[in-house]
């Protein structure tokens, strides 16, 4: 055998030597930064040039002669078998995506070209491969894919709080149509006041002749009256003016600054010429309802309404004023009260994110908020006066909730579909309840929607999941029997015939030979025990037990003996403290110590390894821990170390598969709990993982 792959290389070679164009190619090929290789259909590699040496770290020499199995991971093998398969077959092979293993343990993204070489007579003999390393390309397009998402979502935040400013526009927009309407209030009080004012000048002289009755008439009146005669003085006031002020002060018109108080749109103190008396005097002004805060005699505050009309002689000369003063302090704190509460529930309503309507015993909606309006896709002004049902998927169906609201007083999670203007349907769940006037009678109903549509998703999804679950479990049930019967059978004869040939051929034929053989048994046992440990991974939730009070001491031990041979060859301690007992499967609770142990005694350094295993309480759980001297774990592996198939050292420095921790993991989880590990390279590890108390 070795002789033939020997003269197949120096054909080759000499193939290379004998053309002179070929002679050329070959200095292009061996410069090449891309690993390009010659291999024969046993998988033997006949040429190594330097792209190759550079990418998976073998030299020439120790390359020639290598199986290139070696290179390839064991999820892509079949591939690899796959593709010999077809060459072989003279099925066309040009290029895909695949992964290498390089001298090092590290896993590379390439790029591979397949070419086949005939020989003189058109024969397939062997083929040759363009491997390039695209691992730094696919990590730059994950990165891409990641900024992408991220860009993504910070134009969701933009367009959320376009949202908001719409929002805000539309609260400004509606207080200023207020402001509108109060200054159309105020023209029209100042009308009727003029009028007024045009009304007692023309009974000025009837006002004269009942002079003796005015003292009587002045007490009445709800609201405080002062008047002024024509040299400035108060001369009369009446009861309410004295109760507003706690008092008066019979002064002139330039002693009114004993009257103190300012203007309560300004804050601006009123200057005794500033009051509206003393401008009716001086000027002639009429004043209409000038808000003002004042301060008592006896100290307190309120606000009043001050107002006054000029009294005019029949010549027109000023001949005195009339001050009208109203007390309006608790209608302003009712209002503010009012205004701050509805400020309040409209803040709430607008936002809130589900649809929120309130509709009229007509069926007709009376308002709604900005939920409502993405939602159906119409704005306020469009919705408000219309039948709510317009808006449904199913009219009669949101009918018939509507009067189960009558009916009960209220509906919960009623579920319907909102019909978008677009088209679009949003399902939702309502909740609605009746309101009622100040009479108690019912005016109309109130309501909100829950946007239900990613739960519906969710659910879906949930559901997709679990068949996906239940037919991948079906699946790995099958793949176990294939495992146990079918795949074990001839694996068990190819190993019986290769360590039969190993026993009777051993020293009989050449070195390589005894090599090559020495290569057969170790591969089938290799493989042997990896299908072993792959069944015992995918039986671990079909042929587990249930939990039951379990004690963890015997466990130990129990895995302890299995190691035996191994803790005495190694020279290993292993000690313990107390151990409780759990709710666990006692058999998988074996195999968890004994793959947490073994591997301690396994990755030891120079020094004997020294193991200890340990528990502490922790509120409705025990946290263990084993702890060992080893070599460590570099802080970048102590998430991959728990992936099936993930091994950080080659076969040659530590022998397994590379499931034991995979194992650990699926049996702590399958036991509600979690498993962790705290290394650093040379300083040993300890691995942490809780279990339920019984």
């Amino acid at each position: 055998m070795k002789g033939d792959m020997e003269r197949e290389k120096r054909t080759f070679k000499q193939e290379m030597k004998d053309d002179s164009n070929l002679r050329r190619l070959a200095v292009v090929v061996r410069d090449s930064n891309d690993a390009v290789t010659v291999q024969d259909f046993t998988s033997r590699i006949l040429a190594w040039n330097l792209g190759a040496e550079r990418m998976y770290g073998y030299t020439e020499k120790e390359a020639l002669g290598m199986n290139v199995l070696d290179l390839v991971p064991q999820e892509c093998r079949e591939e690899n078998r796959r593709m010999l398969a077809g060459l072989a077959k003279g099925e066309p092979v040009t290029s895909f995506e695949t992964r290498r293993l390089t001298k090092d343990g590290r896993v590379l993204d390439v790029w591979l070209i397949v070419t086949t070489l005939p020989d003189e007579e058109g024969r397939i003999r062997a083929f040759s491969t363009t491997e390039r390393d695209i691992t730094e390309r696919k990590r730059k397009e994950q990165e891409l894919i990641i900024a992408n998402k991220e860009l993504a979502f910070q134009n969701r935040e933009k367009e959320k709080r376009a949202d908001e400013l719409i929002i805000a526009n539309k609260e400004l927009i509606y207080q200023n149509e207020e402001k509108e309407k109060r200054a159309e209030e105020l023209k029209k009080a100042v009308a009727d006041l003029r009028r007024s004012n045009e009304e007692l000048q023309q009974s000025r002289d009837a006002l004269k002749a009942s002079e003796a009755l005015l003292p009587a008439a002045i007490d009445i009146l709800p609201v405080g009256l002062w008047i002024i005669d024509a040299e400035g003085k108060i001369v009369t006031s009446s009861a309410a003016a004295q109760r507003i002020w706690a008092g008066v002060r019979y002064v002139g018109i330039d002693q009114l600054g004993e009257y103190k108080g300012w203007r309560t749109d300004s804050g601006k103190p009123i200057e005794a010429h500033e009051w509206a008396g003393a401008r009716a005097l001086e000027k002639g002004e009429t004043t209409i309802e000038q808000e003002v805060e004042i301060v008592c005699f006896d100290g307190t505050h309120k606000i009043i309404l001050d107002s006054a009309v000029p009294l005019r002689r029949s010549d027109g000369s000023i001949g005195g004023a009339v001050t009208i003063n109203q007390d309006i302090t608790e209608r302003r704190r009712a209002e503010e009260a009012l205004h701050l509460a509805n400020a309040y529930n409209r803040s709430l309503i607008e936002a809130s994110l589900d649809p929120l309507v309130t509709i009229g015993r007509d069926g007709k909606i009376t308002d709604v908020n900005a939920a409502t309006e993405k939602v159906t896709g119409y704005s306020r002004q469009d919705l408000v006066g219309n039948d709510f049902l317009e808006y449904f998927l199913e009219p009669e169906k949101a009918r018939a909730g509507y009067q189960r609201v009558f009916k009960e007083g209220c509906v919960v999670d009623y579920p319907l579909e909102i019909r978008h203007k677009d088209g679009r349907i949003t399902s939702v769940l309502y909740n609605a309840s009746v309101y009622r006037d100040e009479k108690g009678e019912v005016s109309g109903v109130f309501a909100a929607a829950r946007d239900i549509t990613e739960r519906k998703r969710a659910e879906e999804a949930l559901r997709r999941a679990v068949a996906d679950l239940k037919r991948s479990n079906e699946e790995l049930q099958q793949f176990a029997y294939v495992a146990s019967h079918d795949l074990q059978e001839p694996l068990r004869a190819v190993a019986s015939f290769t360590q039969l040939l190993s026993e009777r051929y051993k020293g009989k034929l050449d070195k390589d030979a005894d090599e090559f053989i020495a290569f057969a048994v170790g591969g089938a046992n290799r493989m042997q025990t990896l299908i072993n440990d792959l069944l015992s991974y995918s039986r671990l939730e079909t042929r587990g037990k249930p939990p039951e009070p379990v004690d963890s001491h015997d466990a130990l031990g129990r895995a302890l003996a299995n190691l035996g041979t191994a803790i005495r060859e190694s020279g290993a301690l292993v000690t313990n403290d107390d151990l409780p007992k759990v709710l666990a499967d006692e058999s998988q609770l074996a195999q968890l110590f004994q793959n947490l142990v073994g591997n301690a005694v396994k990755f030891h350094g120079k020094e004997p390894p020294r193991v200890h295993v340990s528990a502490v309480s922790q509120g409705n759980e025990w946290l263990f821990s084993v702890r060992d001297n080893g070599i460590g774990i570099a802080q970048e592996y102590h998430e991959r170390i728990f992936s099936i198939f993930q091994r950080l050292h080659s076969r040659e420095e530590y022998p397994g598969t590379g499931i034991g921790l995979a194992l650990c993991k699926r049996i702590v989880e399958r036991h509600g709990g979690t498993i962790r590990v705290e290394s650093e390279p040379g300083s040993g590890s300890t691995f942490f993982f809780t279990l339920p108390k019984p």
